[in-house]
Formats: structure tokens, C-alpha cells, sequence
């Protein structure tokens, strides 16, 4: 990924994040308010400009349904809302760049694939973009992790982009699959069957993060070409369900 492209739009955003800090200092709420806003469809095309990832673009606008004491509470408030948002965005372009502007596409050639050819092909193109290479060169404990870790960052990114909150790990399974009003939703609620659906993938997301990538990133543990086969495709699974669901891909 262009490492240009990243420290382009984090410079960007910085220079944006101090616009708006500074809109606070000076002026009357309205007339603030109204720069606020302002400064809101200047960033919106900044982030649309640079960042290719469909929630960061979903920069949404500061919902004003909320009653203040006051005026000048409200567009304070205002501020802060979009000071956090910024923030994440921030954070993501210094950390994760390529979930933002431009993931690599890993291009596997048809000839690596030899007698699993069939397999691939039919494997989530997201999970072979990242474990690919590392199951043909024979680090399969790699390839098993990248894996739950790339499902595990998909999730996480729509969480924060999404709902402004941020979590890891089995928290988060349990965060988004759960409670009456889950926020991925990969069952029908209003049917026992479909709750049911609900529950047990929400189970099989936690379960997968607790018993497969949390030990394999903590202990050196070694499994053979077979199981790592095994651990690619539950992963797949589990990306192919978040499609089903509406959930961003990282990058897209």
C-alpha cells in the first residue's frame, strides 16, 4: 500500500481536526453551529477523496435531536461528536492504513493452488488475500491466524465506524451477535428458528476467536497442512456470513 496515500490523509485530517478544535473559541452558537456544518461537508469530501472504506465515508452528521441547556452546550457537543469521530479515523490511517486507502490484493497464481485448486477458488477472497501466501509457503499456524484476526479487525472496524465503539476478541462477538437488537444480524428474530441461528453463529464467532486465534497469537502452537485447511474455510465461512449481513469488507 502507498505509504504517500496514508501520510497524505492523515495530514489532511490533522489539519481538519485542528479546524474544527479551534471553532469553539470564538463567536456566537449559532454563527459557530453554522461553521461547524460547514466544516462537516469540507471533511466529508476530504474522506471521500482519500479513504476508499464505505464506513469511514459514512461520516455521518451530528444527529441535533438531543436538548441542551443552552445553545452554546449544543454546539460544543457538536464539536466533540466530530472531534471523536475524526479520532478514529486518525487512529485507523496510523495504524491500519490499508483498511482505509489500499489493500494489497494478494494474486495467487492458478499454478500455486496445484491439488487444491478446486478448495481456493471457492474460499472467501478476503481470507485468501491474507492467509494465501503463508499456507503455500507451509506457515500454516500463520495462515490459520491471519485469518481469525482478519474477520476479527472486520468486525471491529464496522463497530467503530458504525456504532462509535470499540472492543476485541470475544467482547466484540459477544457485543454485535448478541442482546435482543444485535448489531450484525445473520437470523431471521422473529422466529425461534431464526434466534436460534442467531445465538449459535454468535457462538461460533466468540468460539473461534477464544479456542483458535487467541491461543495460536500467545503460544507457539504448530497444526499440519490439513487443520489449517480446516481453520481457512471456518474463517471463510464466517466472512461470507458478515457479506450476507451487509457488513463493509475491509477496504471496500
Amino acid at each position: 500500500m502507498s505509504n504517500t496515500k496514508a501520510k497524505q490523509a492523515i495530514s489532511q485530517m490533522e489539519v481538519q481536526l485542528s479546524e474544527l478544535l479551534s471553532m469553539g473559541e470564538k463567536g456566537h452558537a449559532d454563527e459557530v453551529s453554522e461553521r461547524v456544518d460547514r466544516w462537516h461537508a469540507r471533511t466529508k469530501k476530504v474522506i471521500n477523496d482519500s479513504i476508499s472504506n464505505v464506513e469511514a465515508q459514512n461520516f455521518v452528521e451530528h444527529n441535533n435531536s438531543r436538548i441542551f441547556s443552552s445553545d452554546a452546550e449544543y454546539v460544543l457537543e457538536k464539536i466533540d461528536f466530530y472531534r471523536r469521530k475524526v479520532n478514529v479515523l486518525l487512529e485507523e490511517l496510523k495504524t491500519h492504513p490499508e483498511t482505509l486507502i489500499d489493500p494489497s490484493i494478494l494474486a495467487i497464481d492458478s499454478d500455486d493452488l496445484g491439488e487444491n485448486q478446486y478448495l481456493f477458488k471457492i474460499l472467501h477472497p478476503e481470507i485468501l488475500r491474507v492467509s494465501g501466501q503463508k499456507f503455500f509457503d507451509k506457515h500454516y499456524s500463520d495462515s490459520a491466524e491471519s485469518a481469525f484476526k482478519e474477520v476479527n479487525h472486520r468486525i471491529k472496524l464496522f463497530l467503530k465506524f458504525k456504532h462509535g465503539d470499540e472492543k476485541d476478541g470475544v467482547p466484540l462477538m459477544r457485543d454485535v451477535f448478541g442482546g435482543a437488537t444485535p448489531k450484525i444480524v445473520v437470523g431471521d428474530l422473529t422466529s425461534e428458528s431464526g434466534r436460534n441461528m442467531q445465538e449459535g453463529y454468535g457462538h461460533i464467532f466468540a468460539g473461534s476467536i477464544q479456542a483458535i486465534r487467541n491461543p495460536k497469537a500467545h503460544e507457539n502452537i504448530k497444526i499440519d497442512k490439513n487443520r489449517a485447511i480446516h481453520f481457512l474455510f471456518l474463517a471463510s465461512l464466517q466472512m461470507y456470513k458478515l457479506d450476507e449481513a451487509k457488513i463493509p469488507q475491509v477496504g471496500s
